[in-house]
């Protein structure tokens, strides 16, 4: 028996480019709940689906909902980069140049939360999510 993979959503925090966990969102393909096979890095795999075109809608409670137009064909399947908005209320990511090895960030009742894991030797920014600015 073969089993053939007919779409792939690749879904992204629109502000920090991270990649989506299997929780993170629910996916709706023409309103009707469907599963998919998750794949590290952001990858919702669909195996089985009939060619033709979709309305896929995706829903999170961190994010904001996005509906989007897919086809499936007999001749392999496609991929779909979404980004994927946080929801209103929900630090926006912010880019802070840093100057030297020292960032100055005035107070102003302001919360940051670094968003990146690492920084490449030669970096001048990090990404931060800031909230109360």
């Amino acid at each position: 028996m073969t089993i053939k993979c007919s779409l792939v959503l690749c879904l992204r925090n629109a502000a920090t480019g991270r990649a989506l966990s299997g929780g993170d969102v629910r996916i709706t393909l023409n309103g009707a709940p469907i599963k998919s096979q998750f794949r590290e890095g952001g990858y919702f795999v669909f195996i089985g689906l009939e060619p033709g075109s979709y309305k896929a809608e995706l829903r999170g409670v961190r994010y904001k909902a996005k509906t989007l137009s897919c086809k499936v064909s007999d001749n392999g399947f496609e991929t779909y980069i979404v980004s994927l908005e946080p929801s209103a209320g929900l630090p926006k990511g912010e880019t802070l140049t840093v100057s030297g090895s020292e960032c100055f960030i005035p107070d102003k009742g302001a919360a940051f939360r670094l968003t990146q894991e690492a920084a490449n030797p030669g970096d001048t920014s990090v990404s931060v999510y800031t909230k109360g600015m």
